[in-house]
Parts: C-alpha cells; structure tokens; sequence
C-alpha cells in the first residue's frame, strides 16, 4: 500500500513539474516575440510565429504591417495550455495609453511558436 500511494505522488509530482515548465515555455515565447516587436527586430519575431500565421502575413516587413504598433511593457496574467495549444493573455502600454493583449501559441514539434496575435486598446 505504502509504494503504491509513493509511486502515485511520484507520479502527480511528475505531471505538475511537466506542466509547470510547458507554461514557462509559454511565456518564455511570448516574452521572445514581445521583446522582439518592442525592438523592432520583426525578423526575429516572424521567426518565433507558426507556419500558419507565417504563410498568413508572409513575411517580416507583412508581420510589421500587421502589427504596426509596438507595445513597451507587457504582463500576461493568465495562461492556459491544452495539449498542443495554448493562450497567454495579459495587459500592455501602449504609445496611446492601456491594451489588453492576447498571444495564441501552437506547439510546432517540440517547440511554440506564436499562432495569433491580438491587442485592443483597454477601455
């Protein structure tokens, strides 16, 4: 009973760890992607997005068209993950004052890349 209970909290402590750093790796990209369009550096963020949202905006200079405001700060206060998707969502400044700021991610193999883009101006 004792290595069966031992091997159950193994178990449960096994999953939470997997499931603590799949949500770091969330943030982690989208704090890539955020850094990398607070730059500038739109070829660095194009390349951290998944093939769908790549072939969407088609290249670097269709990413900054895209997105043609920069926001300085960001905070994601909710992330969410379900198998190979997943959603940071979170409160930015912008040039024009507050937005609410949404990342979709998509894991692309072993890696996540961003799938989708959203920020509107706070009310």
């Amino acid at each position: 009973m004792k290595k069966t209970l031992l091997t159950v909290a193994l178990l449960v402590v096994t999953i939470a760890s997997l499931s603590a750093c799949s949500a770091g790796d969330l943030s982690k990209v989208g704090d890539e992607f955020m850094t990398a369009l607070k730059n500038g550096d739109y070829a660095a963020a194009y390349a951290l997005c998944g093939p769908d949202l790549q072939q969407e905006v088609g290249s670097a200079e269709g990413l900054q068209a895209a997105i043609p405001v920069a926001l300085s700060e960001w905070s994601f206060n909710s992330i969410s993950q379900s198998n190979d998707s997943g959603t940071l969502q979170g409160t930015a400044q912008g040039p024009d004052g507050a937005y609410d700021l949404t990342l979709v991610m998509q894991k692309v193999g072993d890696v996540w890349k961003i799938a989708g883009y959203n920020s509107t101006q706070a009310p």
